[in-house]
């Protein structure tokens, strides 16, 4: 779906990249990882064409970016942003039709979509439409960014630092629900982060920028077993299994023989690493686990999950 070969970027003296060759899939989420100034913006703003590479080439479903006319290609991409970019003066519903009216779609299917997609990300058309971005939570607000690049139903979203102006608990949050909009709509996505967390839970493959170089690109499972070198390993910290918690959700562990009686119950797409932040904060060895029916499926003990931890460490 997006391929670069021999991709560098200079600015005057400044070399951005240095012959970066990365191949994504398609309906992959593939995250770009590293420190600031290490070459990931502007790796993924070449694919939309924001900027052009000094050398090599970058293809979009076989074909070379720059024989698309700039304008044309964005169309066909979703960009979500940091601080999202609404227009402040336009309603939410106009905002999302941004893309669709370029297309020139009739009012009818636009308004029709713009249900659809704010129902998606979780903002009822009948509260939100009409609110203007100022009246939206940065949670709020970014959802109504993702409905925006989801609007003309692209194949490839691009997804710059996208959660990292939200708090950390609507953080968490969006970004599960974002994985379950992927799981569901199966775009190719790339996904910048400076946040490795962030970047473990998120991403299907991992790319390791640093000063401008792809240092490794594997899969999220095979980064955090083996690092390719010092910095990678570093930069991952050393907390590699507590990372992987977040991997796994508790239906993976989960008992289906009855529960104990009395117990706190989450849902059982919560990840291993929050259900062991709820036991250390809550003091309790035992939670119960319900599917998005609110009906209960299995239960986790404690154990279960320092078992599974011992069992997955790196020797």
């Amino acid at each position: 779906m997006i391929r670069f070969e021999g991709v560098t970027r200079r600015y005057g003296p400044t070399t951005a990249l240095a012959n970066v060759d990365l191949a994504l899939a398609d309906h992959e989420l593939v995250v770009l990882l590293g420190p600031s100034g290490s070459g990931k913006s502007t790796l993924l703003r070449l694919v939309n064409r924001l900027l052009d590479p000094t050398e090599g080439r970058v293809f979009v479903e076989g074909r070379d970016v720059r024989s698309y006319r700039p304008e044309a290609l964005r169309r066909t991409i979703g960009y979500v942003i940091q601080n999202v970019g609404l227009f402040p003066h336009w309603r939410v519903a106009d905002n999302v039709a941004t893309v669709p009216r370029l297309l020139g779609w009739d009012k009818q299917r636009i308004a029709r979509r713009v249900g659809e997609v704010l129902d998606l990300v979780g903002l009822h058309a009948s509260t939100y439409a009409r609110r203007f971005p100022h009246e939206l939570s940065g949670g709020e607000a970014q959802r109504v960014g993702v409905a925006r690049a989801l609007a003309s139903d692209p194949p490839i979203l691009l997804m710059d630092e996208a959660f990292s102006a939200v708090d950390p608990v609507g953080r968490q949050r969006i970004q599960a629900e974002f994985l379950e909009i992927q799981r569901r709509l199966k775009k190719t996505v790339v996904f910048v982060t400076h946040d490795v967390d962030e970047a473990i839970r998120m991403g299907d493959r991992i790319a390791v920028l640093r000063a401008g170089r792809l240092v490794q690109f594997d899969t999220t499972e095979t980064l955090l077993e083996r690092p390719a070198d010092a910095f990678v390993e570093d930069f991952l910290g050393r907390d590699r299994t507590l990372k992987r918690l977040s991997r796994v959700p508790a239906s993976a562990l989960a008992r289906t023989v009855p529960q104990p009686d009395t117990c706190d119950v989450l849902p059982e797409t919560t990840d291993l690493r929050l259900v062991l932040s709820h036991f250390l904060k809550e003091g309790t060895d035992v939670v119960a686990l319900r599917n998005g029916s609110d009906k209960i499926t299995g239960w986790l003990h404690r154990r279960d999950l320092e078992a599974w931890a011992r069992s997955e460490a790196p020797p």
